[in-house]
């Protein structure tokens, strides 16, 4: 496949990119992609309490699909040439209020690849109550509405079970907890 052309109908906080292909010098065929960024996802819990922050923040795309909202992990896209690691740890501090030392990267994965450019690279990291030093709730000038919510890894479990009840970042990090520290769900 070739991209023969290429324009943008749309550019603002997220750009639409309309591509011109063909096959094997076939006929041309149009293609749309939203070119959106690389970011983070992460998932701070407590062994000892058995518990994780996790957090809700209004979204349009649910409001327009009549949804009353989920239970969705930490999240953050990288600006320019950040380390992965060092976002994941600043939208942990300002979504949640909790400092992350050691992360465990789970994976770098294409969320949608045929539609979005997306790409996330997710993390587990340990926490203590001691590791709570600030309220989280976003940064007010993005207009994130940030609820954090400490609850308990069987509750979120759970929920893995409820059809829209969380986001895709939170199910895949809560699939590779319990593959990786299974006790932690009993």
């Amino acid at each position: 496949m070739e991209i023969v052309g290429r324009d943008t109908p749309y550019q603002a906080w997220l750009d639409v990119v309309r591509l011109h292909l063909r096959i094997d010098g076939g006929t041309p065929f149009v293609r749309h992609v939203v070119r959106l960024w690389h970011a983070v996802s992460v998932l701070p819990y407590d062994p000892e309490r058995q518990t994780a922050l996790v957090i809700e923040t209004p979204r349009a795309p649910l409001l327009h699909m009549g949804h009353p909202g989920l239970v969705e992990a930490i999240a953050g896209a990288i600006d320019r040439d950040a380390a992965p690691e060092a976002v994941a740890r600043a939208e942990a501090l300002e979504e949640a209020g909790v400092r992350l030392d050691d992360l465990a990267h789970v994976g770098h994965v294409w969320t949608t690849p045929g539609a979005t450019t997306e790409r996330l690279d997710y993390f587990l990291a340990r926490y203590t109550a001691a590791d709570r030093i600030g309220t989280g709730g976003g940064l007010a000038h993005e207009d994130e509405h940030i609820v954090v919510h400490e609850r308990s890894l069987v509750d979120l479990w759970a929920l893995t079970h409820d059809p829209g009840g969380i986001d895709g970042k939170l199910m895949v990090l809560l699939q590779a907890l319990r593959l990786r520290e299974p006790d932690l769900f009993a």
